[in-house]
Order: C-alpha cells, then structure tokens, then sequence
C-alpha cells in the first residue's frame, strides 16, 4: 500500500486531472462531433487503479518492456502479493543497478525508503528520480494520491453537496469505487441535482460522457463547479498534509511541495 505521505497537499493542483480530462472529452464531442471525442480518447493517461483487468495487463507489459523481461514474469511478482506501486521504483532500481527485479524488491523493508533501497544498492538519486519518471507519467502520479486518501476525499465531498459525512463514507466503502469516480459524480450530482448515488448507479452501465449526455449537463457547468470542488478538496488536503506534517518528517516522507520526488518517499510493502 502507498504511504500516506507519498504525495502532499500540493498535488490537490491536478487532482481533478480524470475528471478534467472527461470534460474535455464531452467537450470534443459537443464542439467537433464523434471524430474528435475518438481522438480525444487516444490520449487517456494511465491507469493507476489497483491491477486487474486492462490496467493489470497495461502494467506488467510496462514494467516488462522497460526491464525487457516477459510480462508472466511481472505478473507472477503481482500475483505473489507485489503492490504495482512498488513495482515502478523497484523497476527503475533493477534497471539502474543492473539487478533482478524480485531482489530489488525483497530489499524494501518497512522501516526502508525506496530511496534507501536506491541508495544502499548505488544508485544516485537524481537517476533514480529521471528513470521513475519515464515509466510512470506525472498525471498517474498525482492521482495515485487521491486513492490513497479517501477520508479527503468523503470530506471534501460532503463539504460540497451538504451531505453527512458518515453517510457519504458508508457509501463510498459499500461501491468500492475509486475515490477519484466519486468526484466525478460529486460534480454531476451537484449540476443535475441527481443524488450522488443514482449517478453512481449509472456510471456502472455507462461511460462518464454518456452519465452527462443522459443528464443533459453542458461543458460550462462542469468547469466551473469542477473549480469550486478543487479549492474545498484542496482546503482538505492542505489539512492533512498540515496534521501530519510532523509524523512525515520522523518517517522520511516527502514534503507536499517538492512534487518532482514524489515517489521517492516512503512506500511500505
């Protein structure tokens, strides 16, 4: 599991970053019609949603790419228990240090950075940080955050619509739907004065493009309360990245402001 100080407050600044790229999605297909909607859609960035499925495959063909080494290989590492999160690091360790990946990986110890690992197996840092960043894009980065942080996100949320935060945790736990969705449908719920669950349900049986056809909601609207979301979510971060400031300086993790080495801080196995 990511540490919870993986990446700070500062992130907040392109949190909405799926959520944006749907609006420019419904965008491209009100203004240029279904031809530039496909364009749009080449572009996705990648997932970063716990492996299963495409994002699974799209992942171990990543990391089996860049090490060149089979993807059964990779998938047999995810499926002993690896997190995919710590495959990148240790990815770009393995290749740095000229190393094989599982005893990369059997470096990393609770108590241990990935740094550290880097570090005791001499790598330098600045390499380190060029090779994570060529394997997994900065929009994946960030959004990682988010997943990880699901009490800012049913706060933030709750803040928004008005609705009781306890409420709004049960929910989002009983759907096990990545945070990041909900803020989705946060925003169309607010626009359409759907309940946030009905538009829920009927993202599970359709795209977001569709859920915001079907609800009449134009591209405006979704910019401009996606805004007013962004500053209530970023309020809460800057929330807790202050509550645990201090605990993340007694752990080595990575202050929310220095975002470029924003994996190279503390991830537990």
């Amino acid at each position: 599991m990511i540490h919870r100080g993986l990446i700070g407050a500062a992130a907040m600044l392109a949190v909405l970053a799926g959520a944006v790229w749907s609006v420019e999605t419904w965008a491209a297909k009100d203004a240029e019609g279904a031809a530039a909607y496909r364009e749009t859609r080449q572009v996705r960035p990648l997932s970063t949603r716990p492996p299963s499925g495409e994002a699974k495959r799209e992942m171990e063909e990543r990391i089996a790419k860049y090490l060149g080494i089979s993807r059964e290989e990779v998938a047999a590492l995810v499926d002993q228990g690896v997190k995919h999160c710590d495959l990148f690091p240790a990815a770009a360790i393995a290749k740095l240090s000229n190393r094989d990946l599982r005893a990369v990986l059997e470096e990393k110890t609770e108590q241990k950075t990935w740094r550290s690992v880097a570090e005791d197996l001499g790598v330098d840092a600045e390499q380190f940080r060029r090779e994570v960043h060529r394997i997994l894009p900065a929009a994946a980065r960030k959004g990682i955050w988010l997943d990880h942080h699901p009490e800012v996100v049913s706060k933030s949320i709750a803040e928004y619509l008005k609705m009781d935060e306890k409420k709004l945790e049960a929910m989002i736990k009983k759907e096990k739907v990545r945070p990041r969705e909900w803020l989705k449908a946060a925003v169309l719920s607010k626009i359409s004065g759907k309940p946030l669950g009905k538009v829920m349900a009927m993202k599970k049986k359709s795209s977001w493009l569709e859920v915001a056809t079907d609800l009449g909601v134009s591209r405006e609207e979704i910019r401009t309360e996606m805004k007013r979301l962004r500053k209530i979510l970023k309020k809460h971060a800057n929330r807790w990245d202050e509550e645990h400031r201090e605990t993340g300086r007694e752990t080595g993790q990575i202050p929310s402001h220095r975002l470029s080495e924003n994996l190279l801080g503390r991830v537990p196995a």
